[in-house]
């Protein structure tokens, strides 16, 4: 889990390093791998914090070309607004915590768990289009060879040939 206690934060300017498994901060996303690793600027200013995080893991991905497994470093920055306050905790209850700008949290509360937002700010940064690395500045035709890819003509011909058969199929009692 990726926490920081609040007692121990003082007024002002603080920075901090975590890191936890990746397989216990993301464990929805098997594509995380090693550590998470996370710097955090936490600005303390009475009751409120605000946190700027830095957020680095190695994901393990399959290439769309090759099918070889190769791996991408997956990197995120964010913020993130605190304020202490029970009554707007208590309203805030039961809300996705995305959807909140200014997150309460309750008088009581000993610390700040990140790991949510570490992951799914992580996880919307993962490349949809998974290309490795070596395949990256290189044209499709060259990857995949010309015998891969038609210009359309014949693949166009091949389905006429194919479906042709089904014209003379009669249906039902006519």
């Amino acid at each position: 889990m990726l926490k920081f206690s609040l007692k121990s934060l003082k007024e002002g300017r603080q920075e901090m390093d975590l890191e936890a498994e990746a397989s216990v901060v993301c464990a929805e996303f098997p594509e995380f791998v090693d550590l998470v690793r996370l710097h955090c600027i936490v600005d303390r200013v009475g009751r409120r914090f605000h946190v700027h995080c830095h957020a680095e893991c190695e994901a393990l991905l399959q290439c769309d070309y090759s099918l070889k497994d190769f791996r991408e470093p997956i990197v995120a920055d964010f913020d993130i607004e605190y304020v202490v306050d029970t009554d707007m905790h208590e309203q805030q209850r039961g809300m996705d915590a995305v959807d909140i700008e200014l997150r309460a949290l309750h008088e009581d509360e000993s610390a700040v768990d990140l790991s949510l937002d570490v992951c799914q700010e992580l996880a919307v940064r993962l490349p949809l289009k998974r290309i490795a690395p070596e395949y990256r500045d290189k044209p499709i035709e060259d990857i995949l060879g010309s015998e891969f890819l038609d210009d359309g003509k014949k693949s166009a011909q091949s389905a006429e040939e194919t479906w042709a058969a089904l014209k003379n199929i009669k249906l039902g009692n006519n």
